[in-house]
This record gives structure tokens, C-alpha cells and sequence, in this order.
């Protein structure tokens, strides 16, 4: 038996916890059934009633099987016209052990009286046997599969007409920000260039102050266009292409006039 298999409780682990799983009715045997989607709505639409019943014909030589929906459950359905009476077929016994688990509320485990710790997870029991369910091929049945394959084939998307006006964004070319930028490099483009020795004077001024500089902070200290700036940098300064002091300039060790310590 299934049953003896399992322990009243047992530790499961679910990530890094160890929840109870409550497996006292393993060994209860349950149909695994397989049902149209319009019974299936039907069952999720009913809340604690009656959702049909099972009837074995034993006059046979093999007993036969079906399923009556419940007539109230038509009446409440969204869909009128599907079949009430269902043949069902069991399958072949499977090799493979098949067990229902229930994830139970915390809600529910305070209001039990049983004194036990709480346990997230129970087993409801065992598959005995796996059936499917069909109905008769009557001329209702037929056409409410019709409608519902050209329901499922309409296409979703659709054109809607609007009333109000849709504000159209015509493409811009050439933003503010970008005319301001290209504003502003010709302007400096345009800087006259001033003598090479009065900006070296300016550059070793900076320098005694802080011994590391940006580019972009030469260029707004001597206001003179990139490539002359450059030119003169590259025989009085050096580029850091290593860390801590990457991507800024130094004064060569020749014109240097600090000892030991650094000032930044």
C-alpha cells in the first residue's frame, strides 16, 4: 500500500525551508478525469453544489460509465446548448504513481483543532485509474463546436474610430540642445590664438594650484581652441593613461615645482 510508503509527517525542503507535508490520506484512492472545456467552465463557475454524477451500467459484460452534468449548472453557463450526457472511457492502467498534492492556508490550519504544527501541503491521495470524457455527437453539440472554433479564429485586433484629435510630432532635424552645442563649437573654433607663451604662463599658474587637470578644465581655463591647447600641453605636460589620475594632464618632472607631496 501507497500508504505504508509515507510516515504520518514528513519533512519536505522548499527552498531554504522545511515545511510539513501531511500525507495521512495517501493511500485514498481518486479518478483522474479528463473533461471538455465548456464542463470545466461550467464546474469553476459553481461554488458548493452539486456539479453532476456518475452512473456505472453493470448489465453489461464490461460495466459502462458516463457523466451527467448537473442541470443547474447548464442554466447558469454562459454557453446553453452543450450536452449534459458524457461517455466515459478508462484508460489503460499506467506504470507511473500519480498523487494529488493541496496547498493549504494558514487561515485554515488556525482554525483546526488537531494540535498539530502547520503544514503547507497535503497529499489528497492516489490516482487509481485516468479516464477521459466524451459527449455524443448530437447536431447541438456539432454546432456549438462550430461556434466555438469561429470564435477562437476572430481575429482580436480591430480598427476603432476615434473622436478626438491625435497630436502628430513632426520629425525634427536638428534638436535645440544639438544647435546649442554646434553653436558653441564654432564660437570656439573661432578663438583667435593667443601668444604661446602667455598661455604656457596660464598653464603653469593651473598647474601650481592643482597638480592633476581634465582636458575639458584647461580648455575652459585658457579658452584657446583644442588643438592649439593640445600642441602646448604635449611639450610641457604628460597624459595619465593609468590609474588613479586617468584621462587628466601633469607637468613633466622638469617643470615641476612641488616636492613630495601631491597637491589634488
Amino acid at each position: 500500500r501507497s500508504s505504508d510508503l509515507f510516515s504520518s509527517h514528513i519533512g519536505l525542503w522548499m527552498t531554504d525551508e522545511v515545511d510539513l507535508l501531511d500525507v495521512s490520506s495517501a493511500g485514498k484512492s481518486i479518478w483522474l478525469l479528463k473533461v471538455p472545456n465548456y464542463v470545466k467552465e461550467a464546474w469553476e463557475s459553481a461554488k458548493d453544489s452539486e456539479v453532476g454524477t456518475i452512473k456505472i451500467d453493470t448489465g453489461k459484460k464490461r460495466p459502462e460509465l458516463s457523466l451527467h452534468v448537473s442541470q443547474k449548472l447548464k442554466s447558469k453557463s454562459a454557453e446553453k446548448s452543450f450536452p449534459l450526457e458524457h461517455k466515459i472511457n478508462l484508460n489503460p492502467p499506467e506504470r507511473q504513481q500519480m498523487f494529488v498534492f493541496v496547498e493549504n492556508s494558514i487561515e485554515a490550519s488556525k482554525e483546526s483543532s488537531s494540535g498539530l504544527p502547520f503544514q503547507r501541503f497535503s497529499v489528497v491521495g492516489k490516482i487509481e485509474k485516468r479516464a477521459d470524457c466524451r459527449p455524443e455527437g448530437t447536431d447541438s453539440y456539432m454546432s456549438m463546436k462550430k461556434r466555438r472554433i469561429e470564435a477562437t479564429a476572430q481575429q482580436k485586433d480591430t480598427i476603432k474610430q476615434i473622436g478626438t484629435i491625435v497630436p502628430v510630432y513632426t520629425p525634427i532635424s536638428q534638436h535645440a540642445e544639438d544647435k546649442e552645442h554646434q553653436e558653441k563649437k564654432k564660437v570656439e573654433g573661432k578663438r583667435a590664438r593667443e601668444d604661446k607663451r602667455a598661455i604656457e604662463d596660464i598653464l603653469f599658474k593651473c598647474f601650481e594650484r592643482h597638480q592633476y587637470y581634465a582636458f575639458k578644465d584647461l580648455l575652459r581655463l585658457t579658452k584657446q581652441p583644442p588643438t592649439f591647447l593640445k600642441e602646448i600641453l604635449k611639450e610641457i605636460a604628460v597624459y595619465n593613461t593609468k590609474s588613479p589620475h586617468k584621462h587628466m594632464w601633469e607637468l613633466k618632472e622638469e617643470y615641476r615645482c612641488y616636492k613630495g607631496t601631491e597637491t589634488e
